[in-house]
């Protein structure tokens, strides 16, 4: 039988997130709950994109005996044979979670030959495991799908790699004691001192196989990524040099190739893919490349995806060898296509050779942008609506990766609504060149972080949409260089990475979990927040013309009058009323309360001192900017719109 767990939570306040080590100064918390309930519904109609690529099997069978009984166990852990990051990782994090969770010290054991009376969790792939029969398949799970099993009376947790058996961890810690993270510092664990052994047949492999998030500090933190089970953009594509993105002209430096003037455009700013159509300059250049991604192989022995891609910018070649492919297949794109088959060719012919030890079946892909010029594919429309490549010139190798990043689209919107209809026919035109199709969107505007930005009710429309074209890498980016976030971005956040993992979640209930754990008896009043937020940026949209441009300039005044932004700030208000009594009670919970409740006041109080300063006495607006200025610096804020520090937008303010 199918067991569901009913458990009294706790919350973990990890207030020294980094280490995972850390748990053992961390108390054991009640949650609360303010009993609310969202008004939001899941938006998603069910006739559209019903089939996504992962998948969602999970059964826990009673088997009548403990795992943990009075908060000790029999049961000692066998680690995994590789040492890396993720694995060590893997042991740890399962030893302090089940330790928090149930009492229970869970030791390391040396064992090799399988028993079916041993008392083992068997973490990732090891000597026991292989004695025991139980291997991981790479063609079932990818990169990071998990496999937990039920073998004699031992567990095992695995995947293909040790990035997915990390994720197992994560996957049995939340199947077996309720484990769950919202933000950096609220995860919650089901307490119980007794544990039963369940006979587990779990088999999780998520929608997008690399679904990394791309916002504030949790870029470089490896360890809430990890327990968000996500993971930096550099745990997938290789670093080229310095620079991961927009690194064509790092990797081919008109400072150290100016001499070769066909290899640029005429403007510099993009590189010429057809090196003007001069066969001798274009053989030097793909030689210059395909060195340093044979060089980054070799140093990247554990990431297989390579990007060489354009410059941020809307330039491009116009000389004569690029106008005429342009004219033959209607898009800028055709010449990259070729350009990244060619060096595919010399990657797939270096690799079979196993030259100076790489291994010759790995699997390596090359990477190049659709943005901007590059945008479209070159595609013929059919009469049945579906699209077919050019001719077979234009077909990506199977070592060839585009990422389509339609930066113009409006997502507030559905992907395939009339506004954005283009962009979603564009994806279906890669995916009609390429096997493999990565997807990079966006969810915030650039321009204007401290606004709400309003893509909650077609978050999982998009994601189920998305999740048909069977994409390698699916990147949400929202405000990557600003270290928190207001406006209930970090729900949306939260949503993103269990959508990222299974597009049929249910969303009101994940949104109810959220506003319970983190807001705790200020929940309702949040919930009726984030309620009166989005229904105003709906209003705006309707009759104020705001669309859903990362660049719209929403922070003006216009938008937002001050009675407005006075009922927002009037919900955090009642919020941090409603958590006061613990202050007293639970010092270290209220602070988690109340600093959640003070990041959603960050973006009324922002626009109010940024339109309406003249409203407030000097004093008192003195006193605001003060108190402002202290919780951007207690919570974390950096940035008020992309590359802008928020302290430069303060110091205008009178």
């Amino acid at each position: 039988m199918t067991i569901k767990k009913g458990f009294k939570k706790i919350m973990l306040a990890l207030l020294c997130l980094a280490l995972p080590v850390c748990f053992a100064g961390c108390a054991q918390k009640n949650i609360e709950s303010g009993g609310a309930s969202p008004s939001t519904q899941n938006p998603y109609t069910p006739s559209q994109a019903e089939q996504a690529e992962g998948t969602h099997n999970s059964t826990l069978t009673e088997t009548g005996k403990k795992l943990v009984e009075n908060g000790t166990t029999q049961y000692k852990i066998i680690a995994p044979q590789d040492t890396d990051w993720n694995s060590t990782m893997a042991v740890s994090e399962f030893q302090n979670f089940m330790e928090q969770a149930t009492g229970a010290v869970f030791d390391v054991a040396n064992a090799t030959e399988y028993n079916a009376d041993d008392k083992y969790i068997v973490i990732g792939q090891n000597a026991y495991a292989e004695s025991a029969g139980v291997s991981y398949d790479r063609t079932t799970l990818k990169k990071t799908g998990v496999r937990v099993t039920t073998k004699g009376n031992s567990v095992f947790l695995g995947g293909a790699s040790s990035k997915g058996t990390l994720n197992a961890v994560y996957e049995f810690l939340r199947q077996t004691v309720g484990y769950e993270i919202y933000a950096k510092d609220v995860i919650v664990l089901d307490k119980s001192n007794n544990v039963p052994l369940y006979s587990y047949d779990i088999t999780e492999v998520p929608d997008f196989e690399y679904n990394p998030l791309g916002y504030g500090s949790v870029l470089t933190d490896s360890v809430y990524l990890a327990r968000m089970r996500s993971l930096q953009s550099e745990q997938v594509f290789a670093t080229v040099k310095r620079n991961l993105w927009h690194n064509s002209l790092e990797i081919v430096s008109p400072q150290t190739y100016g001499e070769h003037t066909d290899w640029y455009s005429a403007d510099g700013k993009q590189l010429c893919y057809t090196a003007h159509g001069n066969p001798d300059e274009y053989a030097a250049l793909q030689e210059v490349v395909f060195n340093v991604i044979k060089e980054t192989v070799k140093d990247k022995p554990t990431i297989d995806n390579i990007p060489f891609t354009i410059e941020d910018n809307n330039s491009w070649c116009t000389c004569d060898a690029c106008a005429m492919s342009k004219q033959t297949y209607g898009t800028d794109s055709a010449v990259v296509v070729k350009f990244f088959n060619d060096l595919g060719e010399k990657l797939d012919e270096w690799i079979k050779t196993n030259d100076e030890g790489v291994p010759h079946d790995r699997a390596v892909k090359l990477t190049f942008f659709a943005y901007y010029a590059t945008t479209d594919a070159p595609v013929n429309k059919n009469a049945d609506g579906t699209y077919s490549p050019k001719d077979e010139s234009v077909v990506c190798r199977d070592n060839v990766n585009v990422l389509y990043a339609p930066i113009q689209a409006m997502f507030n919107e559905r992907f395939d609504s009339p506004s954005n209809l283009q962009y979603y026919e564009t994806l279906k035109g890669w995916s009609a060149c390429c096997d493999t199709v990565s997807l990079w969107i966006y969810q915030t505007n650039f321009h204007n972080y401290m606004y709400p930005y309003n893509s909650w009710d077609v978050t999982q429309y998009n994601y189920k949409l998305f999740s048909k074209f069977n994409l390698m890498y699916l990147f949400d980016q929202g405000q990557f260089d600003n270290g928190r976030a207001t406006a209930f971005s970090e729900l949306k956040y939260y949503l993103t990475y269990r959508l990222a993992w299974d597009v049929n979640a249910d969303v009101a209930k994940l949104t109810q979990d959220y506003f319970d754990n983190v807001y705790g008896p200020a929940a309702k009043t949040m919930i009726e927040m984030y309620d009166a937020e989005r229904m105003y940026m709906k209003h705006l949209e309707k009759n104020k013309g705001v669309t859903g441009s990362i660049y719209y300039g929403i922070g003006d005044a216009e938008y937002f009058p001050k009675y407005t932004l006075d009922k927002f700030l009037s919900y955090t208000e009642k919020a941090l009323e409603e958590i006061a009594p613990l202050a007293t009670v639970d010092a270290e919970r209220y602070a988690i309360y109340r600093n959640h409740i003070k990041i959603e006041s960050m973006f009324p109080r922002f626009a109010l001192y940024n339109n309406y300063s003249g409203y407030y006495s000097s004093e008192l607006f003195a006193e605001l900017k003060t108190a402002f200025r202290e919780d951007v610096q207690a919570l974390g804020f950096t940035s008020y719109r992309e590359n802008y520090d928020i302290f430069s937008a303060m110091n205008l303010w009178n």
